[in-house]
């Protein structure tokens, strides 16, 4: 979430997505960014190449339900804060 979302990012991941289509979509993504993240870890860690993809997948899953999370907790904030004034 800190690669797609973390403002201390900004300005090398907008000088990426400025220079790269294929960065910019995938910069975009957490399910693409979480599946290499995942990865990336798993080679660091020395697993095989289909522990590589498991985790890769695992971490992707991971980051899509935090990210629909919180997507639905900041729509509800923004709901009940209109909804009180």
């Amino acid at each position: 979430m800190i690669i797609v979302y973390g403002s201390i990012l900004n300005a090398p991941r907008d000088w990426l997505k400025s220079n790269s289509k294929l960065l910019k979509e995938f910069l975009t993504c957490s399910m693409c960014v979480g599946f290499w993240v995942g990865f990336v870890m798993s080679h660091w860690l020395n697993g095989t190449y289909q522990q590589h993809v498991i985790v890769g997948l695992a971490v992707s899953c991971s980051s899509w339900l935090y990210d629909g999370l919180v997507g639905a907790s900041q729509s509800i904030e923004v709901y009940l804060d209109k909804r009180n004034k």
